[in-house]
């Protein structure tokens, strides 16, 4: 053996071993590379197990006691989507059941959605919350002219205009256009300065539709469907009576007899000509997504900035007895951007708004602070759905506070 020519090709494989073994070492990397722990899915639902059953119970035999027709509620907690229950009929004397992808008419619920489009839009800079209506409407009148020439869609949206309560309502019902109310809007009754105190408006807040569309070129429809439901994956959602009726998934509107049996009324598209005052159409399904979006997850949508802004506080209201007796220890009321803020003596603070027009009842009500969300629709208007939402966060703030280890659990499982 020639020893001679074999230590020369041991040092080639030596040389040649070596030089692979750096190709195969990443590149400006250290060779202790610390691979990013995969993120761990954390369920929120068992850290709230006794409360949700808890309150399913109670809910289940108010929606069965009361023969509420056909209902949904869906909760939200901590971001995550934790019930979406669908109850009933869409119409009585029928086999339809209610999914949770049919639809309800919102009626007022639908003015959270119109303040904050209007907030988006004014963040954008395509319009000016505190510029003067007549900047944007120069027809605008008022039988003030100091009320005319300082009301801006601030005080549109915070319901403070400073007219008389629910000015326009009866013609909404009539079927009166658009125009003929804007025209007329001059001889509405006026009771004090704008922001200087509370009244209910519908007609008048939907000015704020006709500033979008001058601002925008699109209805305020189009506006509502790419800047909102599309975004959230809202599929079903709308805001027109054709939209509502376009398919065969969706609740009738029911009214009670005499006798207290509930019975099938026709569909009506009053309050369709007020579309961010009582126009949206949607489903529980729908309505789970924009709890998560109001909550602060969704923030490609709907900012902190938006939400902050929707939910301050610009104009105290009255407290009505049938919210103080519901809610037992109620300390104050506001409202927002077409929100209700309401405030308990023990410091929970629950952004809310209630909607009602002929057959159908909802609430919709969040706790930013403990970060918890409910939402009920209904096709069979009763008072006890009135005190559901109270019985909800009330009954919620009793559990969190006496079980505060979860919270920290929480808050650790994150970190």
């Amino acid at each position: 053996m020639n020893f001679k020519l074999i230590i020369p090709l041991l040092v080639i494989i030596f040389i040649s071993l070596i030089g692979y073994t750096l190709q195969l070492q990443p590149q400006n990397q250290p060779a202790d590379i610390a691979f990013e722990e995969e993120e761990v899915f954390v369920d929120y639902t068992e850290e709230i197990r006794p409360f949700l059953n808890s309150f399913s119970e109670y809910i289940n035999t108010v929606l069965i006691e009361k023969n509420i027709v056909g209902a949904a509620y869906a909760i939200v907690y901590k971001g995550q989507i934790i019930t979406v229950q669908p109850h009933g009929l869409r119409k009585v004397g029928t086999e339809d059941s209610v999914d949770v992808h049919t639809l309800f008419r919102l009626a007022s619920v639908s003015k959270g959605f119109g303040g904050v489009l209007a907030s988006k839009l004014h963040h954008q800079k395509v319009l000016n919350l505190d510029e003067n209506i007549i900047s944007y409407l120069p027809d605008f009148k008022l039988k003030r002219w100091y009320n005319q020439q300082t009301l801006t869609l601030r005080n549109v949206l915070s319901q403070s205009s400073g007219l008389v309560a629910h000015s326009f309502d009866p013609w909404i019902e009539s079927g009166y256009s658009n125009k003929s109310i804007f025209e007329n809007f001059r001889i509405a009754n006026i009771i004090n300065r704008p922001g200087k105190c509370y009244s209910y408006q519908n007609a008048l807040f939907c000015l704020f539709d006709s500033i979008a569309h001058l601002q925008t070129g699109y209805s305020v429809q189009e506006l509502m469907r790419d800047s909102v439901f599309a975004p959230l994956g809202m599929s079903d959602a709308s805001m027109t009576f054709e939209e509502f009726t376009i398919g065969d998934n969706y609740a009738y509107p029911h009214a009670r007899s005499r006798r207290g049996n509930y019975y099938a009324t026709r569909l009506n598209d009053r309050y369709y000509s007020v579309p961010t005052a009582a126009g949206v159409n949607a489903s529980i399904a729908d309505m789970s997504k924009w709890l998560q979006a109001l909550m602060g997850y969704a923030p490609d949508v709907i900012s902190d900035t938006i939400i902050n802004e929707v939910c301050q506080s610009y104009v105290r209201t009255p407290i009505p007895y049938i919210t103080r007796k519901n809610w037992g220890n109620i300390a104050r009321r506001e409202y927002g951007l077409g929100w209700r803020i309401i405030t308990t003596k023990q410091g929970m603070r629950v952004i809310q708004h209630g909607g009602y027009v002929d057959g159908y009842r909802n609430e919709i009500a969040f706790c930013p602070e403990r970060q918890i969300g409910f939402v009920f629709l209904s096709n069979a208007p009763h008072i006890s759905t009135s005190e559901i939402v109270p019985a909800f966060m009330n009954s919620y703030k009793e559990y969190s506070d006496t079980i505060p280890h979860y919270l920290v659990k929480t808050e650790l499982a994150l970190q």
